[in-house]
């Protein structure tokens, strides 16, 4: 079983996931069985028998998927909470965003975190309150196209609503979420004002909604969502002047949580921190399995991650890249994740621009040397070294040259491209191969093997 030598973890993944898709269609009871018996029907397939001791191993997996869908089928069978009254409670303001007109505010309790629908952004980050309140659970959706905002917020740790009053300002302690509030603050008032919009963005995740829009227009979200694009490049800049371990991984899960630890930045971290620990202990790395790794762990934190779009395209994305890259260019690797991703982005989104094809072929990169020099001008103006302010206008035009040529592209190539079934069909053939022949099978193996998986994958995932 060449899977339990290459890369072990990627079994239980692929077999954890489609449990929970199997239990979103029928019963969450069908997760605790079904993901044993897919991972054991995956490795039966992948079955070679020049491997010694294997069956210790498989019974290994088999137990430990077995304890990962007891502990995903716990979480998701929860019984829906009784509501909570709160007197004089002291909560922390720890994320506020736009929401459509209005806005929404998380407040951490010591009993959770909570949403709060607010008119106007009159809270900040890090404001510390005393409050009474009742919280209310969110409404049920059951209709599977409809969107539905208790799995969006559970994948984010907030379990309810709430409605305050009697609300009361505390004196304000430094705080990471003050921290990032402040950060915010300058970035505003000091940086001209796209360069202040693409470091938000990078910095702490914070994404303007207008800026949101364009780059939708232009197939390029990904972009200012904070992801393994951006954690590689703080890591890798990092890695030229820190040799120590230790470090680079201090800044590595520093940067992570000032970002606000989204779902994409999280794998990338755990991937990373995975070579890390490999690297430590003197073991070879395999990538696509550090990958499943970090999907297992983050389904087994918090299991409504599944149903988060930002996990869903980051495991693919990486998935596609880590089978690929030692043996592709960058322009074979941008053509082959958006393949592999777009049956997700068109079913979310229902329509992607064809021109954003195009622009990612040179987006990534114009995007690293303009964040680089935009944090450089950033901490030079803040250190008030000379020429800061002339850096930070030459990143501007960088900034404004790209929405130049991107709308540029966008008038030549307006085709729109629509949802259709046999993209999910594609993608997932695409990345099955991919994998399997990462894993190094014979084509032969590799076209059995997934025309047998494809239509059981196809129809959980549909």
């Amino acid at each position: 079983m060449r899977l339990l030598v290459k890369a072990p973890m990627t079994g239980i993944f692929f077999a954890l996931i489609l449990g929970v898709a199997l239990s979103e269609k029928f019963s969450n009871l069908y997760l605790i069985f079904m993901t044993p018996f897919l991972l054991a029907s995956v490795l039966f397939l992948t079955y070679e028998r020049d491997f010694k001791s294997q069956y210790k191993i498989f019974a290994l997996m088999i137990i430990f998927s077995i304890l990962c869908s007891m502990r995903v089928y716990a979480v998701l069978n929860e019984p829906p909470k009784n509501s909570k009254i709160f007197k004089s409670e002291t909560g922390i303001i720890t994320q506020v965003r736009q929401w459509g007109k209005f806005y929404v505010a998380i407040l951490k309790t010591r009993s959770g975190n909570y949403l709060l629908n607010i008119p106007f952004a009159n809270y900040v980050e890090g404001m510390r309150i005393k409050f009474d309140g009742v919280t209310r659970n969110f409404k049920a959706v059951n209709n599977q196209n409809s969107f539905d905002e208790f799995k969006y917020w559970r994948a984010r740790g907030v379990e309810a609503k709430i409605s305050i009053s009697n609300v009361e300002n505390l004196e304000a302690k430094f705080n990471l979420y003050r921290l990032r509030y402040l950060i915010s603050r300058w970035l505003s008032i000091n940086t001209p004002n796209l360069t202040g919009l693409y470091l938000k963005a990078a910095l702490l995740g914070e994404r303007d909604r207008d800026l949101n829009s364009k780059h939708s227009r232009w197939g390029t979200s990904h972009l200012l969502a904070v992801s393994g694009f951006h954690v590689g490049i703080v890591i890798l800049c990092a890695s030229v002047f820190i040799k120590n371990n230790f470090l680079l991984s201090l800044i590595l899960w520093s940067y992570v949580l000032l970002t606000g630890a989204a779902a994409s930045t999280l794998r990338a971290a755990l991937m990373l921190q995975t070579g890390i620990i490999a690297k430590n202990l003197g073991r070879p790395m395999q990538n696509i399995n550090s990958v499943s790794v970090a999907g297992v762990l983050l389904i087994l934190n918090s299991p409504y991650i599944f149903w988060d779009v930002g996990y869903r395209l980051s495991v693919i994305a990486a998935l596609t890249i880590t089978a690929i890259k030692e043996r592709a260019d960058f322009w074979k690797i941008s053509i082959l994740v958006f393949l592999t991703t777009c049956a997700e982005v068109t079913s979310v989104f229902k329509t992607v621009p064809f021109a954003g094809v195009i622009i990612n072929f040179f987006a990534p990169l114009y995007f690293a040397i303009a964040f680089l020099l935009a944090s450089l001008g950033a901490l030079m103006f803040y250190l008030k070294i000379p020429l800061a302010i002339m850096l930070l206008n030459s990143v501007e035009n960088l900034f404004k040259l790209y929405e130049r040529i991107s709308d540029f592209i966008v008038k030549i190539f307006p085709l729109q491209i629509h949802h259709h079934e046999i993209f999910e069909i594609l993608s997932i053939f695409l990345l099955i191969n991919l994998i399997l022949n990462k894993l190094e099978f014979s084509r032969r193996r590799e076209f059995f093997i997934t025309i047998l998986i494809l239509p059981a994958i196809y129809f959980l995932l549909k």
